[in-house]
């Protein structure tokens, strides 16, 4: 039996993993793509892609309900009220699912007079969006039911494994079909395939790993229901409002730029869609252990993840961030094309709206996961509308780059002005306490590495994308000596050296 710790361990190396994989995909992948499908093809797919996107809300919240309600009944071992609950979200899955079959079908008919898309592309903009709602609503809606409970069991090696897998084999058959002259209809019927084998692997292992389970009509529950939507309803707000900082942005570029100017932006924010993937497994990770901590009553080891753990996640958010920016032009001329050059501004603004936006991660899943989930559905409606506002403002005077600009305003104002102010009240830690603790010991040596990556830069410009990463990691190296002599506190220091050797005692403990 894996100890907590263990469990966010394993939880956290495997997500780490699953990314790993991720990224070699997406590395690879699009400028094979961009190669293949020419500027106005990548952008005809992103923008596919935006609009289903905004799919993922039909939601409703239910997939972090169903985290949240499985942590809590594994940790009361109430597997009976588990099985009810599941039950009863399956049922709202399924007629959430009947519902998408409309709501994509009002997408399509919006293709041309809404969304501008030429005549000669609309039909096969059409033809992707119905594959892809298959893909993205009618069936991976109800199937990601079984994640949720691989999640809530505190199973997530298993959610990345599988995922990882599924990544893998998506790449090499998205890779094939390009290779064959296939088009992005082909991609979307290989990410349909890829998807099938993927939620078929959690069905399975939801019922071979998770004692008792029984999804059944018969064990729906109203009551029940009213208890789930009370906490899904603020997630689904949360939702909404991270999908207008991933997904809005593509939209209004279609809205007032060409389909050119989508592909632009489209590749800087799945750069940092990456980034942000990467930096934010270790905060997943804590989702279930808060909901633990918080039936348990246990304040000290939640005040430890808001201050503790926000500096952990900060750490290699502001490594990486630094990196991206200091090289965002000459990597993205060296990794697909000097005609990319210009998202490189716009690259630059979202990658610190991401690190700015770390501490908020944290802050955000304490809040909701320890009762508070209405103030944070409530930040991100306001966070949503003021991205909005401030991308439609300053569009037609800086195009792509406005609309950037347009997420790190809501960062700035919302994320920290109001979220990471109000866990720090609740949970009765200082302002200038957690700045101190979590902040600043995670911040300035990203300053020594933004000086020494300017310099080598200066001193030899790279030829190659290979030379750039080779520039770009001995100052995220001196990055990391820093931050672990100057950034992780004493006790700390003692915790991690006891469960190293704790861990290498393990295999001699348990032999003959």
């Amino acid at each position: 039996m894996l100890t907590r710790t263990s469990q966010v361990a394993l939880n956290t190396l495997t997500s780490y993993g699953r990314y790993g994989v991720s990224l070699v995909v997406f590395f690879f992948l699009t400028p094979y793509m961009v190669q293949c499908l020419g500027t106005d093809g990548y952008g005809l797919w992103s923008f596919v892609l935006a609009v289903l996107g905004f799919c993922a809300l039909i939601d409703l919240g239910f997939g972090t309900s169903t985290v949240k309600f499985v942590a809590e009944c594994r940790g009361s071992g109430e597997v009976e009220r588990r099985n009810r609950i599941l039950s009863t979200i399956a049922l709202a899955y399924g007629l959430l699912a009947v519902l998408g079959v409309f709501i994509v079908g009002g997408l399509h008919l919006s293709l041309e007079p809404v969304f501008h898309v030429p005549s000669d592309q609309a039909g096969l903009a059409a033809a992707v969006l119905w594959v892809l709602g298959v893909r993205y609503v009618f069936l991976a809606l109800p199937l990601s039911l079984y994640r949720g409970v691989l999640t809530g069991e505190q199973r997530m090696w298993v959610v990345n494994g599988i995922q990882a897998a599924s990544m893998a084999a998506y790449g090499v058959a998205a890779w094939l079909a390009l290779a064959r002259g296939g088009g992005i209809l082909w991609l979307a019927w290989v990410s349909l395939g890829s998807m099938l084998l993927e939620h078929g692997a959690y069905v399975g292992f939801a019922y071979a790993t998770s004692p008792g389970l029984r999804i059944r009509p018969s064990l729906v529950d109203r009551r029940l229901l009213g208890e789930v939507l009370s906490f899904s309803s603020f997630a689904f707000i949360g939702s909404v409002a991270s999908l207008v900082l991933l997904r809005t942005d593509p939209l209004l570029v279609k809205l007032f730029l060409p389909l050119s100017s989508v592909a632009l932006y489209s590749v800087a924010l799945r750069i940092v869609e990456q980034a942000h993937l990467l930096t934010k497994q270790f905060v997943n990770a804590l989702t279930p252990l808060i909901a633990e901590l918080r039936g348990a009553g246990d304040e000290e080891k939640l005040r430890f993840v808001l201050v503790n753990c926000t500096r952990f996640a900060l750490a290699p958010t502001v490594a990486l961030g630094v990196g991206i920016v200091c090289c965002a032009r000459p990597g993205l001329v060296l990794w697909i094309g000097e005609d990319f050059a210009a998202a490189a501004p716009v690259l630059q603004i979202l990658t610190v709206a991401m690190v700015l936006a770390m501490p908020q991660l944290t802050a955000s899943n304490l809040l909701a996961m320890t009762g508070h989930h209405r103030f944070t559905g409530i930040a991100g409606i306001f966070s949503a509308v003021l991205n909005i506002v401030v991308s439609v403002a300053l569009v037609r005077w800086l195009g792509i780059a406005g609309i950037a600009l347009g997420t790190l305003a809501a960062t700035l104002v919302i994320d920290i002005c109001f979220v990471v102010r109000k866990a720090c009240a609740v949970h009765a830690v200082g302002p200038w306490s957690y700045v101190r603790r979590a902040i600043v010991p995670a911040a300035w040596p990203g300053v020594v590495q933004a000086g020494l990556t300017a310099g080598l830069l200066w001193w030899r410009a790279p030829a190659s994308l290979g030379m750039l990463v080779v520039l770009a990691a001995v100052p995220a190296g001196v990055y990391v000596v820093l931050f672990w002599f100057f950034g992780v506190e004493a006790s700390e220091k003692t915790l991690f050296r006891e469960k190293l050797l704790r861990f290498r005692q393990a295999p001699a403990e348990g032999g003959p």
